[in-house]
């Protein structure tokens, strides 16, 4: 099984519900209890949010950036941007690594 790094959402309870869905959703998948490896790094909405309100694209995606490079060091296969305020840099971002990046997010959250 591959490793995945998740970036998870600008605060902890959408980080924890995205970790949840992954680990429960990769056991009902498979069919048996088995949770996959994954290193999350968090991200802060009281970064996050003002770089959105400013429209710094930049800022935002050196911060990103800056998580994607510890979980590249941490050895992950691909990497998931669990936050729908990603998207507005995914492509900047993904230009930037080799270990391919998805955009994730629950419609509930």
């Amino acid at each position: 099984m591959k490793k995945l790094g998740l970036i998870g959402g600008v605060g902890p309870k959408a980080t924890l519900q995205y970790y949840k869905e992954i680990e429960y959703g990769v056991m009902k998948k498979l069919g048996k209890s088995v949770l996959p490896e994954i290193t999350i790094e968090s991200l802060s909405c009281f970064k996050m949010i003002p770089f959105g309100v400013t429209q710094d694209y930049e800022g935002m995606t050196e911060y990103i950036l800056g998580e994607v490079r510890t979980l590249e060091k941490a050895n992950c296969d691909f990497i998931a941007l669990a936050c729908c305020t990603e998207h507005m840099v995914f492509d900047r971002v993904a230009r930037e690594t080799a270990i391919p990046l998805c955009l994730v997010w629950f419609k509930y959250l």
